[in-house]
């Protein structure tokens, strides 16, 4: 029997989607299968086939921001909480930041933090601080 994994973030069930049709498997199967592990209610047997169906016609991104004009969930607003909660806490895990934030994906949290450019300069800082 599999450990449920509860609050899967969106990017996350489409990288599995993804990932059980490279593999060969049916979109039936890959719903029964996710469904084992997320619960009944992760994803729509509907939406899991729509998503197949991207991946099978070429689409390589998670996200559907684009699809259905959903704005972006990195705002500068989360960028700056983000940054508020990185400069607050000297050791953190995407997970634990992942907790904080569960709109967004871990993904993306990750590269939020890992591709702005305050991130190299508060690891400088809390160096510089350090040192002293």
């Amino acid at each position: 029997m599999c450990a449920a994994i509860e609050n899967p973030g969106k990017c996350e069930i489409c990288a599995v989607i993804r990932f059980l049709q490279a593999e060969g498997h049916s979109a039936a199967e890959i719903h029964r299968r996710m469904c084992a592990v997320y619960g009944p209610n992760f994803m729509s047997d509907k939406y899991v086939r729509e998503w197949c169906r991207k991946f099978r016609n070429g689409r390589t991104d998670m996200h559907d921001e684009g699809d259905q004009g959903r704005p972006s969930l990195v705002t500068d607003d989360l960028v700056q909480h983000v940054d508020k909660v990185v400069r607050e806490r000297c050791q953190f895990t995407i997970s634990e930041l992942s907790l904080e934030f569960p709109q967004v994906c871990q993904t993306v949290l990750y590269e939020t933090v890992t591709k702005k450019t305050w991130l190299p300069h508060v690891l400088c800082q809390m160096g510089a601080k350090n040192a002293h």
